[in-house]
């Protein structure tokens, strides 16, 4: 197994003493095809699943869990189904943009969903609202495959003076 980026844990409270679990990923690429690579993406699932098992066995069953990020694959992948099982909701899995982005990411010229939001069910039911932050000044003039993509930051070492090459997920939640 090679190295791969830490997942960022925030566990975040109000005056309230209302707690809310926050597990924020970026996944391995498919860089050498989907395949080979699917072994690294499981593996950050698996840890995943564990530290929230262990967040639910501390808070208990209704404990309020975000895990969120890019997860390089989409909703309906192999690796991502073990969350399903675990009682987490992706929240973002029918979002799109409202300026013309058909998912939030966009690779030689096809729109793909593969930045989620998953939610623990207790947190889930509260969700009001996602969609794809596709904000125009996000968005640039797709020159090589037509209509637009994100107006990324870098292409290589380049500097484009854009933002991200992912668009970002935006989601709405009632408060009670």
């Amino acid at each position: 197994m090679k190295a791969t980026r830490d997942i960022l844990y925030a566990k975040l409270s109000d005056q309230n003493n209302q707690t809310l679990f926050v597990l924020g990923v970026h996944a391995p690429s498919k860089l050498g095809g989907e395949k080979e690579s699917m072994p690294f993406r499981k593996t950050v699932v698996d840890k995943l699943i564990y530290t929230s098992d262990s967040i639910r066995q501390q808070e208990g069953d209704n404990a309020k869990i975000i895990i969120m990020g890019d997860f390089n694959t989409g909703h309906n992948s192999q690796e991502l189904q073990p969350l399903l099982h675990e009682n987490f909701i992706n929240v973002t899995q029918n979002a799109t943009g409202r300026h013309g982005a058909k998912a939030s990411y966009k690779y030689h010229g096809k729109w793909e969903s593969i930045d989620h939001c998953f939610m623990s069910s207790s947190l889930a039911k509260d969700v009001m609202d996602s969609w794809i932050g596709d904000k125009t000044w996000t968005l640039i003039e797709d020159d090589t495959y037509g209509g637009l993509k994100p107006f990324r930051c870098y292409l290589g070492p380049k500097y484009l003076e854009g933002y991200s090459d992912h668009l970002p997920l935006v989601i709405t939640l009632t408060t009670k």
